[in-house]
């Protein structure tokens, strides 16, 4: 069903995929509720790929214009994809080097 997805997934080796709404959710995580797991960063590996990738799914934005409740919601969300999107701090070396004779 979704095997020319799966191939333009394979050919753009994307790191992270951004689902929007339930519908493009529920092809990485079937079974549970957008309301339940949105905002909330998974690892995921399709079958014909070598490497994992993030999934992150979200409201549609669609359903961001219903309400403050759901803006607010979706904004989070945002918040939460610019943190996961942010380069993270390299961790220094503090290991005394060896000093040379030479």
């Amino acid at each position: 069903m979704f095997d020319w997805l799966d191939r333009q997934i394979k050919i753009i080796s994307p790191k992270i995929i951004v689902t929007l709404g339930r519908f493009s959710m529920a092809k990485f995580i079937p079974g549970v509720t957008i309301s339940q797991i949105h905002g909330i960063s998974r690892y995921y590996q399709l079958p014909t790929m070598n490497y994992q990738l993030i999934i992150f799914p979200m409201y549609h934005p669609a359903a961001a214009l219903r309400g403050t409740t759901m803006m607010n919601a979706f904004k989070e969300d945002f918040v939460k994809l610019k943190n996961l999107l942010a380069p993270q701090p390299k961790i220094e070396d503090n290991a005394p080097s060896q000093t040379s004779l030479f």
